[in-house]
């Protein structure tokens, strides 16, 4: 078999591999801020995802998966390229005009810009990852995530040794993964596009947009969900409770990282199944995906009920120890937020977008009321039970709608 026709389970295993060593890495950057530095200083970096990671998903308009999930393909990859630019130099004006607004200080207005910046030199590799996923090299997917996640935390490791500083911590970090988007990710796409340019067919780029960006809507209700607990637990208590927070609830990443490389590498079979109205495959393949996801979720739980504080003081130190309740909070949420990711999947290979961003708004309704309400009567604890609300009632209604989908 040539690698440009991988298995299902070659595309898996690279994907998953390539996903696990990047997400361990942004996992590693908040243990390695907890070693080398102090819990405020987790909390600043807490603070600069917690600002930027809405505004970013949203202008990224989910445009690899629609790239992956594009059979037809009905748009050049030029056409993206344009509007991932386009798009990217709206999320530098958001960032600063955001920050601005909210009136930080110096140290976390320059930390919040640079996360933003990293985010956005992501962006670009995320479309090629895209082109690659289109032509069948999830290989290649995998080297590139393995080797990001590598230079990130030697970057992060050298960076607060040498220097101590967070800021600079991450201008290496951004210069690291500016070498790897250059010289690595471009020159393994350069076969799959012939000729890289600016493609400004403005009702092409109408078009593409309005077709993704109930996507795009999506993510940023999405990452609102997981945000707005650690914004309004930062302002009704301090950085330090915000770094313990998201140190604990970043360990849902671990099962998130599975999810989506399963989801990932099934995504354009699922497309292709649904398009040529193979329907009860496509419901055999996504109940397997359900049932997986089920068993990823009740593990979680399982794990951080019986072994929650060891595996705090192993992982952060003992004082985290102490927060071992908001773990099993968090893996609670976390199991319904893996059902909810593969039908989320399900209905992007069936191009039903606009019914997710009215989902996800709603999901930011509910987040936001919960949290106005629950943090400010139970702290921390609050901030994990706001959680757990939001993902519960999103996949509640992802199944009743999925379920009606798949009846038509």
């Amino acid at each position: 078999m040539s690698k440009k026709e991988l298995s299902f389970l070659q595309k898996f295993s690279w994907d998953f591999i390539g996903g696990i060593v990047y997400s361990l890495s942004q996992w590693f950057i908040l243990i390695i801020l907890a070693k080398f530095g102090n819990v405020s200083m987790v909390g600043l970096y807490a603070l600069g995802l917690s600002v930027t990671a809405p505004i970013v998903l949203m202008t990224n308009l989910q445009l690899r998966s629609i790239i992956a999930t594009d059979v037809k393909k009905e748009y050049s990859f030029n056409l993206y390229f344009t509007l991932r630019n386009t798009m990217n130099i709206l999320t530098v004006i958001i960032i600063l005009l955001f920050s601005f607004l909210s009136e930080y200080n110096k140290e976390e207005f320059l930390i919040i810009l640079l996360i933003g910046i990293s985010k956005i030199i992501d962006s670009y590799s995320d479309l090629i990852y895209g082109k690659m996923q289109q032509n069948g090299r999830m290989d290649l997917i995998g080297i590139s995530r393995s080797i990001k996640g590598i230079l990130t935390i030697f970057s992060m490791v050298v960076g607060l040794w040498l220097t101590g500083s967070l800021v600079i911590s991450l201008m290496i970090l951004n210069l690291t993964w500016l070498f790897i988007l250059i010289f690595f990710d471009h020159k393994k796409v350069e076969n799959m596009i012939l000729d890289l340019k600016f493609e400004f067919k403005f009702k092409s780029l109408k078009k593409l947009f309005f077709l993704s960006f109930p996507l795009g809507i999506v993510l940023m209700f999405g990452s609102l969900n997981v945000n707005l607990p650690r914004i309004f637990l930062e302002k009704n208590t301090d950085t330090e409770t915000l770094g313990y927070f998201a140190s604990i609830s970043f360990l849902i990443v671990s099962g998130s990282m599975v999810i989506n490389s399963l989801g990932q590498a099934l995504a354009p079979t699922l497309a292709n199944l649904f398009y040529n109205r193979e329907i009860v495959a496509y419901k055999k393949l996504l109940k397997k995906m359900l049932l997986f996801s089920l068993f990823v979720g009740v593990s979680g739980i399982l794990i951080s009920l019986l072994e929650g504080e060891l595996i705090l003081r192993i992982i952060y130190s003992n004082e985290y120890a102490n927060y071992s309740k908001i773990l099993v909070l968090c893996m609670i949420a976390g199991a319904f937020e893996f059902l909810s990711s593969v039908l989320g999947y399900s209905l992007t290979s069936m191009r039903v977008f606009n019914f997710q961003a009215l989902l996800s708004s709603f999901n930011v309704l509910v987040c936001l009321v919960s949290v106005l309400v629950l943090i400010p009567l139970f702290g921390i604890e609050g901030a994990g039970f706001s959680l757990i609300i939001t993902s519960f009632l999103q996949f509640l209604i992802l199944s009743i709608y999925t379920l009606k989908k798949l009846k038509q």
